[in-house]
């Protein structure tokens, strides 16, 4: 009988460099926010940032260009200590090369400095092809 797997960790930060991590702000547009991801030991990491609405920007954020295959997962749980902020957790089928591709997202409000398990379940990610 084959066993099925029920969760699969996507990363515990406990090696960044087995990882594609990298910073994504939106300086790619000529805005001024800045951020980053530090190691913190014990399978942690922590991102920080600054936004600036300056030069019609926004947005800071932090990618893995790992390829993932979740296929036959139900559910996606984030672990995470926030601030008090909304953030969104996002990710794509096929690679940011095909024109045709999906991208998943899924908003969740965080309690400030306390560590709390996000569900995001398919029926709550929004879906939408990117123009």
């Amino acid at each position: 009988m084959e066993t099925v797997q029920t969760t699969y960790l996507i990363t515990d930060f406990s090696n960044l460099a087995s990882h594609k991590w990298r910073i994504i702000n939106d300086g790619v547009m000529g805005g001024l926010s800045r951020s980053h991801l530090q190691m913190q030991g014990d399978g942690l990491a922590a991102f920080r940032g600054e936004l600036s609405l300056k030069n019609n920007g926004g947005f800071a954020s932090v990618v893995n260009k790992s390829p993932l295959n979740l296929a036959g997962y139900s559910a996606i749980y984030v672990k995470v200590r926030g601030d008090g902020k909304r953030y969104s957790f996002r990710f794509r089928t096929g690679s940011e090369t095909e024109y045709h591709h999906w991208v998943y997202e899924s908003r969740f409000d965080t309690r400030p400095g306390e560590w709390q398990v996000v569900k995001l379940p398919p029926a709550q990610i929004q879906g939408y092809l990117p123009r």
